[in-house]
C-alpha cells in the first residue's frame, strides 16, 4: 500500500493526475481548489508527421507478376501495413493498417489469397481480392510463414521455437515440428514440398548468439540437417529450384550454400556489409540474390561464389527480394516503404513502385502555421512557395506558387480558410486553402515582409517588414486599411493581435515591444527589457498575457493591460528564440534555435518541461487543438506532432496486495467493487467509496476470488472461487450469507440476474451453473463447452444467458431449458471476454480482438483490433455506443461499437490490465491489473495493484488522442 501511495503522490507531482479539478455529476471526487487550470504539460515523446523512416519488410509476387504484396512497419511507434499494388498502373489494390510490424507474406501459387504474419504473434490467411479474412491463430511469438509449392500447406516459425504446419484450406493444424533449438526467424518449402527449412539462433546468457537452420522431412516429420553457421542470426533461408541447394545468410558476414544431400557447405560467400536481410535463388537457380544492409542488392554465382552484379539505388537498407518473370526481374522492398523493380539481366531499376520522402527530400521550411484544429500546416520555404501539409500524416496537400523570392511568413485565418504568406519579394499574397488558388496580392511594403497575423474576426490582416513599417489589410479586397504605422526604428520582425482584436502587438530589431491601438493606429505602449531583437510574440486566449521572445534567448511576460513585466523570468535557452504559442492562458512554449522546446507557467515563470525536439534548431511553432497540442517544425526538415501528457486517473484506490482481477462500479455509482486473485494470494474482495477513494469493507475470501458482482440492490455481493465454490455477502458488514456448492473445479465467471434472484456461475470444469441466491440450490446446469468457461452474463429478457470459453465460442442459452441456442465465434480461438449491450441486441467476445455480433441473426457487425496481446475483459458502455477492453498490454481501449475503430487508450497502468468498467451513468471508468509475463508462459509478481478512476473522455479529448493522431 505504501508503494501505491507513493506512486499516487508522484503522479500529482509530475501533473499526471490531469483531471483532479473536473468534479462528476453522480460520484464526486475531491476537487482541488485552484484559481485556475494548471499549466499544460506535453509529452517528451512526439509523433513524427514527416520523415519517418517505414520499412518495407517482406514482399511477395503473383505467379503471373501483376500484384507484389508489401509489408512492414516501424517499431516505434509500433505500427505495420499490408499492401498490395498493381505493377502496371502503380495502384493500390489492398491496404491494411496493423498496429505492429509484418514481417512475413506469402501469395498462394494460384494467387487467389494472402497469408502474413507478424511481430503481433499471429497469423492470417486473407481472399487476395478483398482482404477478407479465411482464417487466423494466434501463436506464441513474433512468426514467420510460408506456402508451399502446391498451396495446399502454410508453415509457420516463431521467435518462441515453434514449427508447425497448417492445411491452407481449412486452416486446421497438421503437424507441429519438434527438434529446433533456436529462436526462429525464417521459414521455406522445398520446390516439391516434402521438407521444410527453418533459421534462427540459439542465444545464451553472455554467449555469442549463433546461427542455426533446421530442416525437416514433412513426410516423416523427423529433423534430417542441423546446421550451424557461426555468430549471428539465420535471418533468411531459401531452397534452390531442384531443391539440392540450401541458402543461408544473416547478421553474419557470410553468405552459405549448403549441400542438403551432404549437410555440408558447398560454398561460402564473404559480404562486405552484413546483415543479409533476405536471399533468394532466380527460377533457373543459375542466380543467387541478396539484400544487403546498405541498399545494395547483390547477384552471385551460387555455386562458384563469384558476384556477378550489383543493383544499387535503395535509400538506405533493403530487406526483401523475390523473383518474378523467369528469372528476368527482381522485385525488392526496403527503408522509406520503398518497392522497387529491377531489370536482372540489364542491372538497372525499371520503377519504383513506392518511395515515401524522406527528411533530405523536403526544402528547409523558413516559417510554420497550422489550422486551429492542427488539420493543416503550412511552410513558408526559401524555395518561393508554400507547402501545405496534412497535421496529422504530413502528406503534402498542395504547393502554392507566387511569390518572387524567399516565403518568409504564413499565417492561417481563424477559419482555416485563407493563408496569408509574406515574402521577400516585399508582397504579402492571400491564398483560398482549399483551392491552392491565389486570391490577392497586398503591394505596400518597401522592402522584406517578415510577419503576417490574421486579427480574430479574419477580416483584418497585419503585416511587418524591413521597412520598419506595419501595414493593416482589409481582406476582402486587398487593400490598406489607412497609413501604414511608422513602428520600430529598425525593422517589424514579428506582430500578433490581441483576442478581442483591438490591440496589435509589434516587436522589433530595435529591441522593444510596441502596443498599438487598432482603430486609432496609436501607440498605446512601449515596452522594454530585450537585449536582442524581438522576433515573436504571442498572446494568451484571454489576452490577459503577452509573451515575447527574440534573439537575446529570453522568454518574457508582459500585462498588456497595465503595460508592464508580469513575472520575472530566467534566460533557459542557449540560442535565441524563434518562436512562441500559447496552450491555454497559463502555459506558454518557445522554440530556439539551440533545439529545445521549453514550456513555461506564466503564472510562475518557471519551466516547467524541457522537450528535445530538431538538430540545427526549431524555425516554427503552433499550438492545436484547443492548446491540447503542438505542432513544430525545425532545420532537420521535420515536422512533429506534441500532444499533452494523456488525461490521467482521477484517483487511485489503493490497497490491494495482489493482481486486481476484477471491478465494477455499483448502480448507484457510489462505491466501487474489487477483488483480488492469483499468484500473490491477496484473496480479498475490497468496497471503495468512490467520491473519496477510501476502503470501506475487505473480505477476506476463502479462496482466490476471480470475480465479485453487486447485486443490483448493492446489497450483496456475488463470488467465485478457485475453492470451486461461490459465495454471498452482505456488502455493508462483509458477513458471509450463503457458499453454492456443486462446481468440481475452480470457478472464473458470475453474473447477477436482473431480479436479484438468481446467479449465473462458470468455471474449469466446462460447466455454466444458474442457482437460486436465497437457497444456494442448483437450479440448472448447462453443458456443451468443451474447455474452461471464462465468463458468464445474464440476457436483459431474463429468460437467456450466454457463457464465453476457452473453446473459442460464446454460447446463448434458454434458462428454463438449459438448451443451446446459438454460438458467437471468438477470435484467437479462444473467449476470455463477453459483453451484452443493455438493451440486449449485441454481444461482444474477445480473445485476441473483440467481436460484436447481432444477438438475433448472429451477424458479425464490428471487429476492434489492435491490442498488441490478448484481452482480458470487456463492457458496453450504458448507452451501447462504446465498447470498453483492457488487456495484457498495459491498456484499456475505448471503441466506436458501430465501426470499430479504436477511439481512446488508458495508458497508465505497470502492469497487465485486468478489468476495465463504466460506470452506470457512463461518465466514469475504472480499470484494475497487476502481475506481468516472465516468459515461457509463465507469471510474474508485478507491483501495479492499484485501482484507477478515470473520467470518461469528451469529444475534444477524443479527437486530440486518438490513436490516429
Amino acid at each position: 500500500m505504501k508503494r501505491s501511495l507513493a506512486q499516487f503522490t508522484l503522479l500529482l507531482a509530475t501533473g499526471i493526475v490531469a483531471f483532479g479539478q473536473d468534479k462528476p455529476d453522480g460520484p464526486k471526487p475531491p476537487d482541488p481548489t485552484k484559481s485556475s487550470a494548471p499549466a499544460i504539460r506535453f509529452a517528451p515523446t512526439p509523433i513524427a508527421i514527416s520523415g519517418a523512416n517505414v520499412e518495407v519488410l517482406a514482399v511477395a509476387v503473383t505467379a503471373d507478376g501483376k500484384r507484389i504484396a508489401n509489408a512492414g512497419g516501424t517499431t516505434n511507434p509500433s505500427s505495420g501495413f499490408l499492401n498490395v499494388l498493381e505493377v502496371e498502373k502503380k495502384k493500390d489494390l489492398l491496404n491494411i493498417k496493423l498496429t505492429r510490424p509484418v514481417n512475413s507474406v506469402a501469395f498462394s501459387p494460384d494467387g487467389k489469397h494472402l497469408a502474413y504474419a507478424g511481430a503481433e504473434g499471429e497469423f492470417k490467411l486473407l481472399a487476395a481480392e478483398t482482404g477478407k479474412e479465411v482464417f487466423s491463430h494466434k501463436l506464441d511469438g513474433a512468426a514467420r510463414l510460408a506456402f508451399s509449392p502446391d498451396g495446399k500447406k502454410l508453415a509457420t516459425v516463431t521467435a518462441s521455437k515453434t514449427v508447425q504446419v497448417w492445411d491452407a484450406t481449412t486452416g486446421e493444424e497438421e503437424a507441429k515440428l519438434k527438434g529446433a533449438t533456436a529462436r526462429l526467424s525464417a521459414v521455406c518449402f522445398s520446390p516439391d514440398g516434402k521438407r521444410l527449412a527453418a533459421g534462427g539462433a540459439e542465444a545464451e546468457p553472455k554467449m555469442p548468439t549463433k546461427g542455426m537452420t533446421f530442416v525437416w522431412d514433412l513426410v516423416t516429420q523427423r529433423m534430417v540437417a542441423k546446421l550451424e553457421s557461426g555468430q549471428g542470426f539465420v535471418l533468411t533461408v531459401c531452397f534452390s529450384p531442384d531443391g539440392s541447394l540450401l541458402a543461408t545468410a544473416g547478421g553474419s558476414p557470410d553468405v552459405r550454400v549448403w549441400d542438403i544431400a551432404t549437410k555440408k557447405e558447398k560454398t561460402i560467400i564473404r559480404v562486405p556489409n552484413a546483415p543479409v536481410y533476405a536471399v533468394c535463388f532466380s527460377p533457373g537457380g543459375r542466380v543467387l540474390a541478396g539484400a544487403m544492409g546498405n541498399g545494395v542488392i547483390r547477384l552471385w554465382d551460387p555455386v562458384a561464389g563469384d558476384e556477378v552484379g550489383t543493383l544499387t539505388g535503395h535509400p538506405g537498407a533493403c530487406r526483401a527480394l523475390a523473383f518474378t518473370d523467369e528469372g528476368k526481374r527482381l522485385v525488392s522492398g526496403g527503408s522509406r516503404r520503398s518497392v522497387k523493380v529491377w531489370d536482372v539481366p540489364e542491372k538497372k531499376e525499371i520503377a519504383t513502385l513506392r518511395q515515401d520522402e524522406r527528411p533530405e527530400d523536403f526544402p528547409v521550411p523558413l516559417a510554420l502555421a497550422a489550422t486551429a484544429d492542427g488539420s493543416l500546416l503550412a511552410l513558408a520555404t526559401e524555395d518561393k512557395e508554400v507547402i501545405i501539409r496534412g497535421g496529422r500524416t504530413g502528406e503534402v496537400r498542395a504547393t502554392l506558387k507566387g511569390h518572387e523570392d524567399a516565403v518568409t511568413c504564413v499565417a492561417f485565418s481563424p477559419d482555416g480558410k485563407t493563408l496569408a504568406s509574406g515574402s521577400a519579394d516585399k508582397t504579402v499574397r492571400l491564398w483560398d486553402v482549399e483551392k491552392a488558388k491565389e486570391l490577392l496580392v497586398l503591394k505596400g511594403h518597401t522592402n522584406w515582409v517578415y510577419a503576417v497575423c490574421f486579427a480574430p474576426n479574419g477580416k483584418t490582416l497585419a503585416s511587418g517588414a524591413y521597412d520598419k513599417t506595419i501595414r493593416i489589410w482589409d481582406t476582402t479586397t486587398g487593400k490598406q486599411s489607412g497609413k501604414a504605422i511608422e513602428a520600430h526604428r529598425g525593422s517589424v520582425r514579428t506582430v500578433a493581435f490581441s483576442p478581442d482584436g483591438k490591440t496589435i502587438a509589434s516587436g522589433g530589431s530595435d529591441r522593444t515591444v510596441k502596443l498599438w491601438t487598432v482603430e486609432t493606429r496609436e501607440l498605446r505602449a512601449a515596452l522594454k527589457g530585450h537585449e536582442g531583437s524581438v522576433r515573436a510574440l504571442a498572446f494568451a486566449a484571454d489576452g490577459k498575457t503577452l509573451a515575447s521572445a527574440g534573439e537575446d534567448g529570453l522568454v518574457k511576460l508582459w500585462n498588456p493591460v497595465a503595460a508592464k513585466e508580469l513575472v520575472a523570468t530566467k534566460k533557459e535557452h542557449t540560442d535565441e528564440v524563434t518562436s512562441l504559442a500559447f496552450a491555454g492562458n497559463r502555459t506558454v512554449a518557445s522554440g530556439s534555435a539551440d533545439g529545445t522546446i521549453r514550456v513555461w507557467d506564466t503564472s510562475t515563470g518557471e519551466v516547467i518541461a524541457t522537450l528535445g525536439a530538431h538538430a540545427g534548431g526549431v524555425i516554427g511553432l503552433a499550438a492545436v487543438s484547443n492548446g491540447t497540442g503542438l505542432v513544430s517544425a525545425g532545420q532537420d526538415r521535420i515536422l512533429k506532432r506534441w500532444r499533452q501528457d494523456a488525461p490521467g486517473p482521477v484517483r487511485l484506490l489503493a490497497g490491494h496486495t495482489g493482481v486486481v482481477q476484477h471491478t465494477e462500479f455499483s448502480r448507484d455509482g457510489k462505491r466501487i467493487l474489487s477483488c483480488g486473485n492469483w499468484p500473490e494470494g491477496d484473496k480479498t474482495i475490497r468496497v471503495w467509496e468512490t467520491e473519496t477513494g477510501k476502503e470501506l469493507l475487505k473480505i477476506d475470501h476463502p479462496g482466490q476470488a476471480a470475480q465479485a458482482v453487486f447485486s443490483p440492490d448493492g446489497k450483496r455481493i456475488a463470488s467465485v472461487s478457485n475453492d470451486h465454490n461461490a459465495y454471498l455477502w452482505d456488502s455493508e458488514t462483509g458477513e458471509r450469507l450463503q457458499q453454492f456448492k456443486g462446481h468440481t473445479e475452480g470457478l472464473n465467471g458470475v453474473a447477477y440476474s436482473s431480479d436479484g434472484k438468481q446467479i449465473l456461475t462458470s468455471g474449469a470444469d466446462k460447466t455454466v451453473r444458474l442457482w437460486n441466491v436465497d437457497t444456494g440450490r442448483e437450479v440448472k446446469k448447462f453443458t456443451g463447452h468443451t474447455d474452461m468457461i471464462r465468463r458468464v452474463a445474464f440476457h436483459p429478457d431474463g429468460k437467456r444467458a450466454f457463457s464465453a470459453g476457452r473453446d473459442g465460442v460464446v454460447r446463448l442459452w434458454t434458462l428454463d431449458t438449459a438448451k443451446e441456442l446459438k454460438q458467437y465465434k471468438s477470435s484467437g480461438n479462444w473467449a476470455d471476454c463477453l459483453a451484452v449491450s443493455k438493451d440486449g441486441k449485441f454481444v461482444a467476445t474477445g480473445g485476441k480482438e473483440l467481436l460484436v455480433y447481432e444477438t438475433e441473426t448472429g451477424k458479425k457487425i464490428a471487429e476492434c483490433s489492435g491490442h498488441l496481446y490478448g484481452l482480458t475483459s470487456a463492457s458496453f458502455s450504458p448507452d451501447g455506443k462504446y465498447l470498453l477492453t483492457s488487456s495484457y498490454d498495459y491498456s484499456a481501449r475505448l471503441w466506436d461499437r458501430e465501426t470499430g475503430r479504436e477511439l481512446f487508450r488508458f495508458r497508465d497502468h505497470k502492469n497487465f490490465l485486468w478489468s476495465a468498467a463504466f460506470s452506470q451513468d457512463g461518465k466514469w471508468i475504472v480499470t484494475g491489473g497487476g502481475g506481468m509475463g516472465a516468459g515461457e508462459g509463465k507469471f510474474a509478481k508485478g507491483n501495479d495493484f492499484a485501482l484507477r478512476l478515470w473520467k470518461m473522455p469528451d469529444e475534444k479529448t477524443l479527437l486530440e488522442f486518438s490513436p490516429e493522431n
